[in-house]
This record gives C-alpha cells, sequence and structure tokens, in this order.
C-alpha cells in the first residue's frame, strides 16, 4: 500500500540522514587535521638526518609469494589492512615460510608504509601483534630513542610527507616507491618531548575519526537491516 511505502521511505531516508550527518563530522575533522600536520610540519625543525639513519635495522621489503605448503599460523599484513589497520582478517601463510622472510618480521611500533598501486598508506603495529608484511609494503623500525614511529606516520600522512613520497615514486603503468629512496628521504624532527605533544593531538583527532567512522557503519548496517525486513514484509510499519 502506497501509505506504508510512503512511511517506510520516511523511516530509511531518516537513518540515512544521520549517517550523513555523521560523514559531515567525519570530513570536518579530516579538514582540521589535516590543517593541523601542515601547519606543524610547515617549519622544519632542528632535528634532520636520513630515514634509514633514523632505523633500527634497514627499511625492507615483506613476503614475495604465497606458495608454500603447511599449516598457515603466521599472519601477513596486506595494504588492504592499513588505513585503517584491520589486524584481524590478515592473510595467513606457514611458519616455514615466515622464516625464510624472518627480516621483515613486524612488531609492535614499526611503521609500515604501503609501496606498490595504493602507495603512501600508513600504519603503525600495536602491541601486542607479532607477524610478517607483503612485498607490497615496507617495514620502517625506528630508533624510538630518537624518533617516535606515530610521529613519522602523522609527517607523511601532511603535505610535507606526501611531498616527499611523490618524489621517490617509480614506475608508469603502476605505482611503486622506491625503497632505496626512501632510505635516503631527509627527516625533520623536533625533540621527543615536542614529538609526544604533537602525537597526542594527531592521534586524539584519529580517535575521533575512528569513533565517528563506527557510527557511520552502524547506521549504514541499521539502514540495510531495517530496510530488509520493511521492504520484504517480514516487518510491518504503523500507519
Amino acid at each position: 500500500p502506497l501509505p506504508e511505502q510512503k512511511k517506510i521511505a520516511e523511516i530509511l531516508s531518516g537513518i540515512g540522514r544521520q549517517s550523513t550527518l555523521y560523514q559531515q563530522k567525519i570530513d570536518a575533522v579530516i579538514s582540521e587535521k589535516k590543517a593541523l600536520l601542515n601547519s606543524l610540519f610547515r617549519t622544519p625543525f632542528e632535528g634532520n638526518a636520513l630515514l634509514q639513519e633514523l632505523c633500527e635495522e634497514d627499511i625492507c621489503y615483506g613476503v614475495l609469494q604465497y606458495n608454500e605448503a603447511g599449516e598457515a599460523t603466521i599472519p601477513v599484513i596486506q595494504i588492504r589492512n592499513l588505513e585503517p589497520l584491520n589486524l584481524t582478517n590478515t592473510k595467513m601463510i606457514p611458519l616455514s615460510l615466515d622464516q625464510k622472510y624472518s627480516r621483515s618480521r613486524v612488531i609492535a611500533n614499526d611503521l609500515l608504509v604501503s609501496v606498490k598501486g595504493s602507495v603512501g598508506k600508513i600504519a603503525v603495529i600495536p602491541k601486542g601483534f607479532s607477524g610478517n608484511i607483503s612485498r607490497d609494503i615496507a617495514r620502517v623500525r625506528t630508533r624510538t630513542s630518537v624518533v617516535l614511529p606515530h610521529f613519522l606516520k602523522h609527517w607523511f600522512a601532511s603535505d610535507p610527507g606526501c611531498d616527499a613520497l611523490s618524489r621517490i615514486e617509480v614506475g608508469t603503468t603502476r605505482a611503486e616507491l622506491s625503497i632505496g629512496k626512501m632510505r635516503t628521504l631527509r627527516i625533520s624532527y623536533p625533540s621527543l618531548e615536542k614529538q609526544e605533544e604533537i602525537c597526542r593531538i594527531a592521534n586524539s583527532l584519529d580517535e575521533t575519526l575512528s569513533s565517528l567512522s563506527k557510527q557511520v557503519e552502524k547506521y549504514d548496517l541499521l539502514k540495510q537491516a531495517i530496510g530488509s525486513d520493511l521492504l520484504s514484509g517480514r516487518k510491518r510499519v504503523t500507519i
């Protein structure tokens, strides 16, 4: 009946408006964060070094092939797991293959940078995770007594950081970042105290974005579920 159809449309439209409002808030926070990062990183800091000089180990790629036989028990982070970092649906590989690529194993506070295809996606490994990375990702293990991984993460997300990555991009058919050139990126950094202050502010905005994104996801799933029930007739609306 037409009145029932109109009521269904009103209900779904109302849920959609809530999702849109949260998405608008997300866009506003993204703009705020971008402006903040650009203002923070516009002026060089007192510290200055090549990226590799700021690392405990060589910046490296991850696992090249997955065709090793055996029980898959070791998680491998791929580009699809980055931004936002999602470690619940990683690809799994056998221990024997992980041992062959032991140099690219990741631990807490390792910085990850996507270097093929969707280049420039950044994430920092949280506490409690251990595993490996794919060939499309570079691992950057910083000397945390000098530079914090989250500081570098936010620098890479700023215009100066994005510009630096674009300058080391190679390939014409598929974007790729040269790890050799990445090692020679010149990084300007402040004292650890200043880095921690920058990270606190930027991380707070990231937490806000995560919370808002969950709200958008909630309303989108709600709209899908209610829409399915109402349009199929499994549930009826009261006119």
